[in-house]
C-alpha cells in the first residue's frame, strides 16, 4: 500500500472540516524542548513544574 493510502483517512478529513494538527505538533514541539532543557533535573516535580509555566496564561 502506498504512503497516500496509509492517510486517506487523515487526508481526506483535512478537505472535509479544513482542520490541522498544527497545535498539537506545536504543543509537543514546546514539551520536547523542555524535555532538553531539562536534562539532569533530579527531581520530576521540577520538570512538571516547568512544563504548567509554560502552559499556564
Amino acid at each position: 500500500m502506498t504512503t497516500i493510502g496509509n492517510h486517506l483517512d487523515g487526508i481526506s478529513n483535512y478537505f472535509r472540516n479544513f482542520t490541522t494538527s498544527g497545535a498539537i505538533a506545536g504543543i509537543n514541539n514546546r514539551i520536547k524542548l523542555i524535555e532538553r532543557q531539562a536534562y539532569g533535573f533530579v527531581n520530576v516535580n521540577n520538570f512538571r513544574e516547568r512544563l504548567l509555566a509554560c502552559f499556564s496564561n
